[in-house]
């Protein structure tokens, strides 16, 4: 399993990285991520084994059924030159959070 890091950048914990890495705790495979009131993860292990069956094979296609079936929105790391990279960002109100996590990760799961 990969690890995690997320902060506003004084070295204080940002509200709502427990949830966050509470229920990212619970998709397969576990992706890495770093980032300030978002997460980036590393979702290439994610499409290595997705992709052989019949799963995503990048993050835009990831990005697309988060939308369609989740009702959640990311960024797709392919803005940033990162075709296996995920944004998602934890600005949230907690349960507004909760509830989007769920829906993240059922969605990944899906695939793993």
């Amino acid at each position: 399993m990969g690890a995690m890091k997320a902060g506003c950048g004084h070295g204080s914990p940002v509200p709502g990285r427990s949830a966050l890495t509470s229920f990212l705790a619970n998709a397969r495979p576990w992706p890495k991520a770093a980032g300030g009131f978002y997460f980036y993860l590393d979702l290439s292990r994610l499409l290595q084994s997705a992709s052989g069956n019949g799963g995503p094979t990048t993050a835009d296609d990831i990005v697309d059924s988060l939308l369609s079936k989740a009702g959640v929105a990311a960024v797709s790391g392919t803005t940033f030159g990162d075709p296996t990279g995920l944004r998602i960002s934890y600005g949230l109100p907690p349960e507004k959070l909760r509830i989007g996590l769920s829906r993240i990760v059922e969605v990944l799961n899906a695939w793993g």
